[in-house]
Formats: structure tokens, C-alpha cells, sequence
């Protein structure tokens, strides 16, 4: 693709005078016959000037009208590229990509769970394509190999990347997309389009009552991974969050304990109302100032999963270890 400037004379002899238009290359086709065909597009200028200017002003406007061709030609140069990519006429789709999502992000109030997944994804992103990537060059094919490179995508225990962590992560990428759509950087979601693994969800295993009792008295080599692991089995609530909460978020209301917590986008408290079962560990543990953790030092990751499955596979060498190291449904 080129663009160029054309001119076009035309008028009576000795009143000749010259127009200028924009001219866009898109390369060669073959026509019906087979034969090469250039593909172009003409667009007037709206200017033009004498073909013999003699005059001070006639030299004036032909000097005027070749400046401004000039910068018209930039322009459309610029606009027909932008648009050929999908991208809205703005200077901010020249800037690091990476640079505008971390902007976006600090600006943008979200749940803790939230950001770590827009963290996680970036850093994917960065894995695929390096860490300097320009707004202008997410495009479909950028969205469809990243969706490759999460397919190829190893864990550090050599087993592939999930299809429901690939549909995660290419999810929070088609969000960022989005947002730059309708910030009026991208003209359309480049994300939007590409085929992802079909997600297989994985069917929940529960611990019953005496398997519950058998790991509240045996000693985990971590502390805390069983302080928090016996308390999410009780109540369901995941790592991260259980990373977060503080002594201040548990309280007695009305006689009802729970968890209390407030919704960063909405500034809006509501309660999560414990089980008796909950409560009783909760009391087990010990309890600091208002500002302080209730799961100190709490961590996630692979070597945490495998004390997890040390810890079981010392209580049980049987089902139980088998389907807890398929899965760990609490992380």
C-alpha cells in the first residue's frame, strides 16, 4: 500500500490549471482475462493552481496549494493505516499498549481477586510478545497467536495450562480491548472472533464430616495453610481473599457472626454469615489487633498445594490423596 500525491491537469489551453488528489495504491489483482490490474483509490484534494503561474498571487496560490497537499497527504497516509487495522483516528494507538493497561488499571477500582488476574494475564502477554508492544499492533492476529501461545503454555509441573485458566486469562485480554474501543483508541475489539479450547469443568469433590475431624487433628508442616484450609472448607472462600482478610472483617452482628466486607467499586458493605463450625475455628486461632491478618503469612502457589497433598497423603494412602491430587478446588 502507498499513498502519493497526483495531479491532474485540465481546463482550456493557456487557462490550464492543476488539481491535486490523493492516490492510494492496494497493489495488483488478476481481471477476469487473468491479466495483472492495479487496485487504487483517488480522492480530491479540493486544490489546485495555475499550470504557468505568472503572477505573484498565482505563484503565491501554487506555493499554498503544495504545502497543504503535503500535510493532507500525511494525514490521509495516517488515517487509511489506522484504518486498515481497525484502529480510531488517535495518536494514543502509537503508545505502548502495556504502559495504557497499567494506567488503566491503577485508575480502576477492582477487587484484589480482580487485579491479580489482570496482573497475571500481563504478564502472559509479556511472555508471548515481549514487554514493548504498541496499541497499533493488537490486532487479531496478536489476539489469535496469544490464544496459541496459552494452549502451548506450560505449567512448572509440565502439564498444559487448563482450558478454563486459557478462557480466563483470553478473557480479561478481550476486556482490555473493549475498553480501549470504547475510549475510542481501537475501532473495533480484536479480541472478539477467535476460537478458544472448549472450557471442561472439572467435578467438585467434598471432604465428609470424619475427613474434615481427621485433618483438624493432624499438624500440617505449614500452619497457616491448614489454619486456612480447614476454615475455607468450611465457608468456601478462596485464597486470595483469605490472604486479605483482617480481624475488623469478622463481627457479631444481631447475634449473627460474620465476615464483613466493603465492595470497592461501590464503597458498599454487606455480611457473610459464618456457620457454627466456622465460628469455632475461627475462636481457635489467635487473635491479634483489628489491623492485623487472620491468616499470617498466608501464601499461594505449587509448593503450597504440595505440602496440601504431603499433609493428606500422610493421613490417607487412599481416595481422598488420589482425587485431591487432581485437584485442589479450594485454590
Amino acid at each position: 500500500m502507498r499513498v502519493k500525491l497526483e495531479k491532474r491537469i485540465r481546463g482550456q489551453k493557456g487557462k490550464e490549471r492543476v488539481y491535486l488528489f490523493t492516490s492510494i495504491f492496494f497493489g495488483y489483482y488478476p481481471d477476469s482475462n487473468g491479466d495483472k490490474k492495479a487496485k487504487r483509490e483517488r480522492k480530491s484534494m479540493q486544490l489546485s493552481y495555475d499550470l504557468k503561474p505568472t503572477t505573484l498571487f498565482a505563484k503565491k496560490e501554487k506555493k499554498e496549494a503544495l504545502a497543504m497537499a503535503e500535510r493532507i497527504l500525511f494525514q490521509r497516509e495516517k488515517e487509511f493505516q489506522t484504518e486498515k487495522a481497525g484502529l480510531g483516528k488517535s495518536y494514543m494507538a502509537e503508545t505502548n499498549f502495556f504502559e495504557w493497561v497499567q494506567k488503566h488499571l491503577n485508575n480502576t477500582k477492582m477487587s484484589l481477586n480482580n487485579r491479580n488476574a489482570y496482573e497475571n494475564t500481563i504478564s502472559k502477554l509479556k511472555m508471548y510478545r515481549g514487554s514493548y508492544t504498541l496499541i497499533n499492533q493488537v490486532d487479531y492476529d496478536y489476539c489469535r497467536g496469544f490464544a496459541q501461545f496459552l494452549s502451548n503454555t506450560l505449567k512448572k509441573d509440565g502439564n498444559p495450562l487448563s482450558s478454563s485458566t486459557i478462557d480466563s486469562y483470553y478473557k480479561k485480554l478481550t476486556i482490555i480491548c473493549k475498553e480501549l474501543v470504547q475510549q475510542g483508541i481501537l475501532k473495533k475489539n480484536p479480541a472478539i472472533g477467535v476460537k478458544l479450547p472448549k472450557v471442561i469443568h472439572k467435578r467438585k469433590e467434598v471432604l465428609n464430616k470424619e475427613e474434615i475431624l481427621k485433618l483438624m487433628e493432624t499438624e500440617c508442616k505449614i500452619k497457616v495453610l491448614k489454619e486456612y484450609f480447614i476454615f475455607s472448607v468450611f465457608t468456601g472462600i478462596d485464597n486470595a481473599t483469605c490472604q486479605e482478610l483482617r480481624w475488623k472483617n469478622y463481627v457479631v452482628e444481631d447475634g449473627v457472626h460474620k465476615l464483613k466486607f466493603t465492595r470497592t467499586k461501590t464503597n458498599h458493605s454487606y455480611g457473610f454469615p459464618l456457620s457454627q463450625n466456622a465460628v469455632d475455628w475461627l475462636n481457635k486461632l489467635d487473635r491479634k489487633s483489628d489491623e492485623d491478618k487472620i491468616f499470617i503469612g498466608l501464601t499461594y502457589g505449587g509448593h503450597q498445594n504440595n505440602v496440601l497433598l504431603f499433609w493428606l497423603k500422610d493421613l490417607w494412602q487412599s481416595s481422598i490423596y488420589l482425587f485431591l491430587s487432581k485437584t485442589l478446588i479450594v485454590f
